[in-house]
């Protein structure tokens, strides 16, 4: 007897939402990419096995869609003015 679609995706949000705010606690301190990059990761792969269990895309349907989406579009414009085309990259990606 296992869990059901709507108390995993429960659990899912509630672990996202403490990765996020450890991410928060660990952002400013130096030396501890590990930390960070698993705050990071473990959020992206819950959420994709969040929509594997709903079956089909997860979104929140909001008004910051149109501005976050212009941001990354404006960030990716601004590598081909970068001084150093590869560093600059690197750090986007």
């Amino acid at each position: 007897m296992g869990l059901t679609k709507e108390r995993q995706i429960e659990y899912i949000d509630a672990a996202i939402l403490w990765c996020f705010m450890g991410l928060v606690v660990v952002l400013p301190i130096a030396h501890i990419i590990t930390v960070r990059e698993f705050l990071i990761y473990i959020p992206v792969a819950l959420w994709l096995y969040k929509m594997a269990i709903k079956r089909g895309p997860v979104f929140a349907d909001n008004h910051l869609i149109l501005p976050m989406l212009l941001f990354a579009f404006v960030a990716a414009l601004s590598l081909f003015t970068a001084v150093d085309f590869d560093y600059s990259l690197r750090q986007f990606l």
